[in-house]
């Protein structure tokens, strides 16, 4: 009932919004039922600011009693590279490339703790500086001179597989709202990014699977629980 009175409360404002404009502008296409209903409730709003302001205060705590030399990925990725340099074949034989997906995880789930990609001013994968500090991890000093059949070429892929997507199967399950047009346009882009850049993004990789199961059940929740079937009258 609450949303239900909220919903209509929604469609009074835009409709005495648009009965001012309509003198001014083109005539009233719009039909009762269609707007996207990507609005919030202001208690909802301030909750959610006050929430986020709680946990990204907490967030600069977890690293305190860390060392420096282990509290960010620029420190750990230049002793790594270090070994790389200096002894390859130890490197190589430990298996180091399998490692660091993990490693560098939890650094990269606190870079991404307030990240929202449905929202318009959210940054793109690209910007993040976990992303500009691993793109070109062991390749040396000369970028351009790249071993493709070194498996640390893969380390963006392989952090996409293991830590980018779960986080975008908990955004697509709990934050995305299907009926939001803006929000909706916005996953499109991302999605359709990512297929075009990072070569295990695709329909065979168990954890793409995940992902589009995840946008495909949000969907058919959304389309049961949310849509508003609006009675139009006889005229």
């Amino acid at each position: 009932m609450r949303r239900a009175a909220e919903r209509e409360g929604r469609r009074a404002r835009r409709r005495k919004h648009r009965e001012k404009e309509k003198k001014t502008s083109q005539p009233d296409t719009h039909h009762e039922g269609q707007s996207t209903d990507d609005e919030e409730t202001e208690t909802d709003a301030v909750k959610f600011r006050a929430e986020t302001k709680r946990i990204t205060s907490e967030e600069k705590a977890i690293f305190e009693d860390v060392i420096e030399d282990f509290s960010s990925i620029d420190s750990i990725k230049s002793r790594f590279e270090e070994w790389k340099n200096k002894h390859e074949d130890c490197y190589t034989n430990a298996y180091i490339s399998l490692c660091l997906p993990k490693l560098f995880a939890p650094f990269i789930r606190l870079q991404l703790l307030d990240w929202n990609p449905f929202e318009a001013k959210s940054m793109e994968i690209e910007e993040f500086r976990w992303y500009k500090s691993l793109v070109l991890f062991g390749c040396g000093d000369d970028p351009y001179d790249i071993d493709v059949e070194d498996p640390d070429v893969k380390l963006i892929p392989a952090v996409l597989e293991k830590t980018l997507i779960p986080k975008l199967v908990g955004l697509f399950e709990h934050v995305w709202d299907p009926l939001s047009q803006k929000q909706t346009t916005l996953a499109i882009k991302l999605i359709r990014g990512m297929a075009e850049v990072y070569p295990n993004f695709q329909a065979q990789n168990k954890t793409t699977q995940s992902l589009f199961a995840a946008i495909t059940t949000r969907m058919r929740r959304c389309v049961s629980d949310d849509v508003y079937v609006p009675l139009y009258p006889k005229r």
